[in-house]
């Protein structure tokens, strides 16, 4: 037995951690409370000097908080691919109870940022540039129950550059994986499965992780995983087709006024 099923996991799982290279910590926010928490509001200058530093925690009950930096993005990272990265608080259990969040970047809402959306791709011409990032937070509410405060974190604030050699890797292989541990053992596709990608991330020189050297054998293992994976036969008989859909909870998780665009009085004729 090579274990080599759990070794592969654990790889995939440490090269997770440098698909982010040359982070920038975005350490200290001005902060300002939205009192009103009206709909549709838009990002104005912060009155008065509080700030909100990376650790710190905040608390309230459906409590709207702006926070603010201008942000000096380096121009040695153009042409690469520049991603904020933010985690500003927790969804509870379930996914019934947790804070939203709303990035306005040069005072346009640019994305929403939560728990499960916590990357921001920026523009390709932001490498040198410098940025105004306004996020409005909204602490949420208990999804039920008594009325409880909620505490949320700064845990993380980011600007870096993606490797996507590194991303393709990881994602690609934990995918790889996944289905080859749905396949039995006497099935001929698991065994290549896994071998395909024992074989890619033998490539990886993990003597210097982090290193150029390291990155340039991250990309060569992503080249060749995906090589032989275009390389395999396609044999199966069953044609799988998947439809989904979306929709939203207007009644349960939030209140209606939390989902409701507020409309704006058309401006006056010139």
């Amino acid at each position: 037995m090579f274990w080599t099923e759990e070794k592969l996991e654990a790889r995939i799982k440490e090269l997770g951690t440098y698909r982010y290279r040359e982070a920038i910590q975005l350490v200290e926010w001005q902060v300002q409370e939205d009192e009103d928490g009206a709909n549709g509001e838009y990002p104005s200058q912060p009155a008065g000097h509080s700030v909100i530093h990376l650790g710190d925690y905040w608390t309230g009950r459906d409590r709207y908080l702006w926070m603010y930096k201008r942000v000096d993005v380096p121009a040695d990272w153009k042409g690469r691919r520049i991603v904020g990265r933010f985690d500003f608080g927790r969804t509870g259990g379930g996914n019934n109870s947790g804070f939203e969040s709303l990035l306005f970047l040069n005072g346009k809402p640019y994305q929403g940022v939560d728990s499960n959306h916590q990357e921001v791709f920026l523009e390709e011409d932001s490498a040198g540039s410098t940025l105004d990032f306004a996020f409005r937070l909204w602490s949420g509410l208990e999804g039920g129950g008594k009325p409880t405060p909620q505490e949320h974190r700064i845990k993380l604030a980011e600007l870096a550059c993606l490797d996507e050699a590194a991303d393709h890797l990881y994602f690609t292989g934990r995918a790889v994986l996944a289905v080859s541990r749905q396949l039995a053992d006497s099935q001929p596709e698991k065994q290549e499965l896994i071998a395909t990608l024992n074989r890619a991330f033998a490539e990886l020189d993990w003597s210097r992780p982090g290193s150029e050297a390291f990155y340039a054998s991250v990309a060569a293992g992503s080249a060749l995983l995906q090589t032989k994976l275009a390389a395999m036969k396609r044999e199966h008989p069953v044609t799988v087709t998947a439809v989904g859909h979306t929709h939203i909870d207007v009644a349960w998780l939030w209140r209606l006024t939390h989902t409701r665009e507020k409309r704006r009085a058309p401006s006056p004729p010139s």
